[in-house]
């Protein structure tokens, strides 16, 4: 398996914003498979955000991640937010999704931010486990949700 930017493979975007359509549209329910693929075609960078990665085993995606500038609209002053994170369902619980977020976290930490912060549905301890602590609990779109916090200078 190798993670990689999203910049090197961008024949990936429709596939991630499927992704992502299916596993979290309903916050959104107005917004169209063509709008997320639009979003995700914005994170084709790789020294600057919003970007994503991507772990690919045999040429094929098998899990993403993505550094975004915002996240929650009710959050402006909080930048930058780990998003999208997902994993194919076939290769959850093989640590895939603790490596891609951890890369996320370097790359953060190599564009000099300190913190980064994320909101989850239902994830807060495998977060925890990589370092996010609990900022607030919060709803959001109809949903509760716990904001997350890390500081990346911590990081190993």
């Amino acid at each position: 398996m190798q993670i990689v930017y999203l910049a090197d493979c961008p024949l990936h975007v429709s596939l991630l914003a499927e992704w992502c359509h299916e596993q979290w549209g309903y916050l959104s329910p107005k917004r169209t498979l063509k709008e997320v693929e639009n979003k995700f075609a914005d994170l084709l960078n790789i020294d600057k955000i919003p970007f994503a990665l991507v772990a690919v085993e045999n040429e094929k995606p098998i899990a993403m991640a993505s550094l975004t500038v915002n996240d929650m609209d009710t959050y402006p002053e909080l930048t930058p937010w780990l998003a999208s994170v997902y994993v194919v369902p076939e290769f959850r619980k093989k640590g895939i999704g603790k490596k891609i977020v951890q890369s996320v976290l370097e790359k953060a930490k190599e564009q000099q931010f300190q913190k980064v912060y994320l909101f989850t549905m239902d994830q807060e301890h495998w977060y925890a486990q990589m370092g996010f602590q609990v900022l607030e609990k919060t709803t959001y779109h109809d949903e509760n949700v716990t904001v997350m916090i890390c500081d990346v200078a911590l990081l190993c």
